[in-house]
């Protein structure tokens, strides 16, 4: 009873020595203070080796869990927002680094211009469908073209039937 009591004692006291920190904090947008959701909070190396990551919840709050003694950057980025890296050292406790601002980033288009061109041409008996050059490197066959593609209107169940009735006829004779 006495060596059992000895060797958790031990276990113990090696599980607490090499116990996980914690690293918490909140991303606010520097420019009004408000929360910002879903940003991306990565833990990485001094040599820049991906450790851990989370995306901020609904209140902007990050929870790193188990982190290890250590250096590491701590890199927050989120679309419209500048990145911003914060450097922790020699880390052996839990953290909490409260309220870390995001810059906007004030990048601007000039404009934006959409071309399209039909890929369906409709004819009185049939459809021609004409697929970009992205749309057949990424289909293996016709199949699989029809399938992905959302612009094509799949008929209803009795216009599929008939369609297979006629062609079985066709095949008996």
């Amino acid at each position: 009873m006495k060596r059992l009591s000895i060797i958790s004692g031990v276990l113990f006291l090696c599980t607490s020595l090499m116990a996980a920190n914690k690293i918490t904090g909140k991303i606010i947008d520097e420019s009004n203070n408000q929360h910002i959701e879903y940003a991306n909070v990565s833990l990485l190396t001094q040599d820049s080796t991906f450790i851990t990551g989370v995306a901020t919840d609904n209140g902007g709050g990050f929870l790193l869990k188990e982190v290890n003694d250590g250096d590491y950057i701590l890199c927050i980025s989120c679309v419209g927002y500048e990145n911003s890296y914060l450097s922790i050292r020699n880390l052996q406790a839990n953290l909490n680094l409260g309220e870390l601002p995001l810059s906007p980033d004030n990048v601007m288009l000039e404009g934006v211009t959409v071309t399209a061109s039909p890929i369906i041409k409709k004819k009185t008996d049939r459809q021609i469908i004409l697929p970009t050059e992205m749309q057949t490197k990424a289909a293996s066959n016709g199949v699989s073209f029809t399938e992905k593609s959302t612009t094509v209107a799949h008929t209803d169940q009795s216009d599929r039937q008939q369609h297979h009735d006629s062609r079985r006829r066709q095949c008996a004779t």
